[in-house]
């Protein structure tokens, strides 16, 4: 029986580790070193990646619907049409990690535009509104949080929160 995906990784990893590394000559064992290294990293992120992206696609909806009420608020241009597909995209589910992936970019660039017009707001003549800075601080504590979740695999040293 062929082991699923990660554990083929694993068992890749550990054959490199166990049996090459000590063979190969020492010219060679950095490269093999950042590639088991990649093995292992690719391994953590596909088996905390599909539930993250789900709840981070979840959260930026929430996110860019709170923004666009706030820009049509205040006659911004903010085009809301991309949200309405992407809501209906993530409200099915997808058992595809590709297409989970395709639409977490797309909810990626949807924020940053919403971002982007928020900041233009901010630096003209919305000066005495606290709801923009708000709402700006509240996309970077988001997307903070995002990235922040990705230290797991993507830091180069172990990595523990506190």
């Amino acid at each position: 029986m062929m082991p699923d995906g990660l554990a083929a990784l694993t068992l890749v990893s550990k054959f490199l580790t166990r049996d090459v590394l000590p063979v190969i000559p020492r010219a060679l064992t950095a490269e093999l070193r950042a590639t088991i290294k990649l093995l292992d990293t690719a391994r953590d992120e596909l088996d905390a990646l599909y539930p993250r992206l789900l709840d981070e696609c979840r959260e930026l909806l929430a996110l860019d619907g709170d923004a666009h009420v706030l820009l049509h608020d205040l006659a911004a241009s903010f085009d809301p049409t991309p949200l309405t597909s992407l809501t209906q995209r993530v409200a099915r589910g997808s058992t595809d990690l590709t297409a989970l992936m395709a639409c977490h970019r797309e909810l990626l660039e949807v924020t940053a535009a919403a971002f982007l017009s928020l900041q233009q707001l901010d630096r003209e003549a919305q000066k005495n509104r606290t709801d923009v800075p708000a709402m700006l601080r509240r996309f970077c504590a988001v997307l903070g949080r995002h990235a922040e979740t990705r230290l797991p695999w993507q830091a180069v040293f172990p990595w523990h929160s506190a």
